[in-house]
């Protein structure tokens, strides 16, 4: 058995074939709002299929950090993947945020404030991520920073930007701008 995912305490595994069969029931539900419930469904599938082989699931154990990375990375790849094939309205977004860190609780919240923003974009400066989301990741991401921060001390502000990214950026100064829609080539 090729195992996907191993408990802390190494009392429970999750097969590839398990892990992949609840990914793809998931799949299929959020490509529901789309009409590709079976796209989202294949993809779910084949998601993990290169954990299939005795080479990954060697390595995967004995660098934890590095697989949860490829995890990270594939489950993005195939959501990506999934909302421009069905041609979801992806839309500029720009986070800002205003985290007190007068205290150690608010420097945690700073810390995870920033965690969440990068699971959805890129910095652009301290404290602001261009994002390019769609209705319903906005709507996740919102409610994420909003259980994160303290409305009576800390301040957050969306703004959105709108579909035509490429027209509503204008970048003046140092730090080269990203194009958060472009590919990744490491």
């Amino acid at each position: 058995m090729f195992a996907a995912h191993i408990s802390s305490n190494k009392t429970r595994e999750q097969s590839v074939m398990e892990h992949c069969r609840n990914t793809s029931e998931i799949c299929a539900l959020y490509c529901k709002h789309f009409n590709a419930e079976n796209l989202g469904k294949l993809a779910g599938l084949l998601h993990d299929a290169g954990k299939l082989c005795s080479d990954f699931d060697r390595y995967g154990e004995s660098c934890r950090m590095f697989r949860q990375c490829c995890l990270q990375g594939i489950y993005a790849a195939t959501s990506t993947a999934i909302r421009r094939l069905c041609g979801s309205d992806d839309m500029l977004i720009l986070v800002t945020y205003d985290v007190n860190t007068q205290d150690k609780e608010g420097r945690k919240r700073l810390r995870r404030v920033a965690k969440q923003c990068m699971n959805y974009g890129v910095r652009v400066q301290n404290s602001v991520f261009e994002c390019v989301v769609d209705a319903a990741q906005l709507r996740l991401l919102r409610k994420q920073l909003e259980d994160e921060i303290d409305e009576h001390k800390d301040s957050l502000r969306i703004y959105n930007l709108g579909n035509r990214t490429k027209s509503n950026v204008e970048h003046i100064g140092t730090k080269s701008a990203i194009d958060v829609e472009g590919e990744l080539i490491f």
